[in-house]
């Protein structure tokens, strides 16, 4: 196996190549493995200048139960969380809290406006053209049952709904009897 060329001027670069390559090898390896500056003090070293440690701690304070209880009066507290009422308070003596007469009248009763059909719940989640003879295809999509219907301009959806209008975008359902028109646009 030769690794080498022949003698010439090949083998010289080759050669001169390799003793570049060695010199910086030799300059990485030592710039990186020895020492820069003084080396930093160990972390867990005391501080200059304090007392040594002591073996023994600090023997505590003995606790003095007896000056605790001292203070405390027992006081009797009435509370009762299966009662349901209000708290009593103990008002100061001479003021009394008195209710304003109730001056308002009640309001009159709102006549209940006359609400149309539920709102269609219907989403149109795809159109699609077809090309024997351009009509075009409009995918529905219940949300409450996840069904998709396919229906074309004036089919009848799910016995409930007709599909009056297919735009390019958008798509108007109403009831069966006309009322409740709602225009589902793409994707909502």
């Amino acid at each position: 196996m030769r690794v080498l060329p022949p003698p010439g001027p090949e083998r010289s670069r080759q050669i001169t190549r390799l003793v570049v390559l060695l010199g910086v090898l030799a300059v990485v390896l030592w710039w990186t493995w020895t020492p820069t500056g003084p080396a930093r003090p160990a972390s867990n070293q005391p501080p200059v200048g304090a007392p040594p440690a002591s073996d023994q701690l600090p023997i505590p304070e003995p606790l003095r139960l007896q000056a605790l209880d001292a203070g405390v009066e027992p006081v009797e507290v009435v509370r009762n969380p299966f009662v349901f009422g209000e708290r009593e308070f103990a008002s100061p003596p001479g003021s009394a809290y008195v209710t304003p007469p109730d001056l308002a009248e009640p309001p009159a009763p709102v006549p209940a406006v006359p609400q149309g059909p539920p709102p269609i719940p219907l989403q149109l989640t795809g159109l699609t053209r077809l090309d024997a003879g351009g009509r075009m295809l409009a995918t529905l999509k219940d949300p409450s049952t996840n069904v998709l219907y396919q229906a074309f301009e004036g089919d009848i959806v799910d016995g409930r709904y007709r599909v009056v209008r297919i735009g390019v975008q958008s798509v108007v359902v109403s009831y069966l009897d006309g009322s409740g028109m709602r225009t589902l646009p793409l994707g909502g």
